[in-house]
């Protein structure tokens, strides 16, 4: 299930694999609070910071660093911010839908976490989610959909949509993007690297091979997601289940405006069949989502997506990694877990320690 909770869902661990001041130590990012030179807000870095990957975890980490007024810029191959926080709008019948194929719903269980939840959920930007009636944390989505959360956070942030980078290069003590139109950026004094690990690592290779190392150690499962419409839709007596019946699905839940259905794939399956065309795929899952709503009637509608990098299965167990020389820095859910939360728990650590901020 894709990694950002629930098909995706977060497994139940805590994010932190170890304190932030630990974290800081290691990474030669030590905060002198009492510093009185350290009173205003400070970069620690000379030029732009370039922040690759426009997800939850690179949009936390550019939101801490415009909050000092650090020079930024993200970078990001999609169409829009977010991520795997992903909203597909889909023309059926009824109209228009808005369907969410990636992450279902989150939680916070950490107080920084908590503290911007209670932000969104106070603007509008989320919503709780009670489609299940399982105990535990609260769940929340994003309003109407979970692309609202990351469209929120990209305001007022420079960022540069569609364009993938391909090459990371280092000239005369600053950095350079290049992109895969053959464009670039030049003159970066800083580089923030919020993509999955198997894309970090290949940009790393040559320019920070222990980071690259380390990028490599970590692991991802795919997933396939799954949308589908039927008439009628079926009322399996569920709004969204997690399934655990070694099967080809790991979760299946109604969208909210009940138009549609969404499934994830568990990982084996998704391995098994993670170079497939999706057109191939599509019969099998209709077939796999239709057991489970055995009143359904006619097909609408069938997608697929792949979520290449969807489930952290296990990570770094650091925040976030950060070469001083280099001013070179890593960070993203796989840092931490599999849940929306450590994705921006991650970023946001690293975005704070870019910065010397009053006490």
């Amino acid at each position: 299930m894709v990694g950002l909770q629930a098909p995706g869902t977060f497994t139940r661990s805590r994010c932190r694999g170890a304190s932030l001041s630990v974290i800081f130590r290691q990474f030669v990012l030590f905060i002198d609070r009492h510093d009185p030179a350290t009173r205003q807000a400070a970069i620690m870095i000379d030029g732009k910071i370039a922040v690759i990957g426009a997800g939850i975890a690179g949009l936390a980490c550019a939101r801490r660093l415009i909050a000092a007024d650090v020079h930024s810029i993200v970078v990001d191959k999609g169409r829009a911010p977010g991520g795997r926080l992903a909203t597909r709008v889909v023309t059926l019948d009824l109209g228009e839908c808005h369907i969410d194929h990636g992450a279902q719903y989150f939680t916070a269980r950490e107080a920084g976490f908590k503290r911007q939840c209670v932000n969104w959920l106070a603007e509008g930007i989320i919503e709780p989610w009670t489609a299940t009636s399982q105990g535990g944390d609260m769940r929340y989505v994003g309003r109407p959909g979970m692309s609202a959360i990351g469209k929120a956070m990209a305001s007022g942030i420079e960022i540069i949509q569609g364009s993938r980078v391909t090459t990371l290069s280092r000239r005369a003590g600053s950095w350079h993007l290049g992109f895969a139109d053959g464009s670039g950026l030049d003159g970066l004094g800083a580089i923030v690297l919020a993509i999955p690990p198997a894309q970090a690592a290949s940009l790393l290779e040559t320019v920070a091979p222990g980071l690259a190392e380390e990028a490599r150690s970590v692991g991802l499962a795919p997933c396939w997601a799954g949308i589908c419409a039927f008439d009628p839709p079926g009322e399996p007596g569920f709004k969204a289940l997690r399934i655990a019946d070694g099967g080809a699905l790991g979760w299946i839940a109604r969208s909210r405006d009940g138009t549609a259905w969404i499934a994830h794939a568990t990982p084996d399956w998704s391995r098994r069949h993670l170079e497939s065309d999706a057109k191939e795929l599509a019969p099998l899952m209709e077939a796999a989502i239709r057991t489970w709503l055995p009143e359904a009637g006619e097909t609408r509608f069938v997608s697929l997506h792949r979520w290449r990098y969807a489930l952290v299965e296990r990570a770094a167990g650091t925040p976030f990694a950060w070469d001083e020389s280099l001013q070179l820095g890593l960070c993203g859910d796989w840092r931490l877990g599999a849940r929306v939360e450590c994705a921006w728990e991650s970023g946001d650590a690293l975005g704070h320690a870019l910065v010397r901020t009053s006490p």
